[in-house]
């Protein structure tokens, strides 16, 4: 999926992976990432995860409240266009209402935006990022 986006710099995929790897072995046991995978035919086509996080209060959120974080959802490109990465994100909402979750959070490419905004998700004009060089 980075390397589509061409977020990934040449030979640095296995980095990535390995990386991967290690946080879900560490996030998964802890119950702070939750993962959705689609198969066709025994392979996975599509899936994505929620990074589960607990902010400090604000206006309307007092109580401790998880905040999901939508990552990663990427669709294989032989299967898109068929409503999986829809059906993904509409089974993650699900999961967070029945769990009392109420935010959810994601970037979206370009490619994606339509799918999110038509399952409720709207921009926010408030968030900024900045990245430290090492």
């Amino acid at each position: 999926m980075f390397t589509e986006m061409a977020q990934v710099p040449p030979g640095h995929g296995p980095e990535l992976s390995s990386a991967m790897e290690r946080y879900v072995d560490q996030e998964l046991p802890a119950r702070r990432l939750v993962g959705w995978i689609v198969e066709h035919v025994g392979q996975p086509v599509a899936g994505g995860i929620i990074v589960l996080q607990q902010p400090a209060p604000t206006p309307g959120f007092v109580d401790g409240e998880l905040v999901a974080s939508v990552q990663n959802i990427w669709t294989e490109p032989a299967h898109r266009r068929r409503g999986l990465a829809a059906l993904l994100v509409r089974e993650m909402i699900g999961w967070c209402r029945t769990r009392g979750i109420r935010r959810l959070f994601l970037n979206a490419t370009e490619a994606g935006r339509g799918i999110y905004t038509d399952l409720g998700f709207r921009p926010s004009t408030t968030a900024m990022v900045l990245t430290l060089d090492p």
